[in-house]
């Protein structure tokens, strides 16, 4: 997640400076611009959430999702107290987002 937020940044980072240059003459630019950087930032944090909420308790129940983060890699436990969406589901949706077909 530090990587999506850190990548997130730079990028609107740059796009800002590039609003500051151009956007000052040319309504088109400074339009494409701030929706580039809207679209971007809505794209990453919805992959930031899609990570976040990956795994969680089995059976469902409100709780703190960042305990469940670990299970992402580790495997959930055997015992079964916490499940995590299949890979197939996760690219399925917003495939682009997690790098699937």
């Amino acid at each position: 997640m530090i990587v999506i937020a850190s990548t997130t940044l730079a990028r609107t980072g740059m796009m800002w400076f590039l609003y500051k240059i151009f956007g000052r003459w040319n309504d088109k630019v400074r339009f494409f611009l701030i929706g580039s950087m809207v679209h971007h930032l809505l794209i990453n944090v919805t992959m930031m959430l899609e990570i976040v909420l990956e795994c969680g308790p089995n059976p469902y129940r409100l709780s703190n999702r960042l305990l469940y983060l670990h299970y992402a890699w580790d495997g959930p436990p055997e015992e079964g107290s916490a499940i995590c969406q299949p890979i197939i589901v996760a690219t399925s949706g917003v495939g682009y987002l997690s790098g699937g077909k």
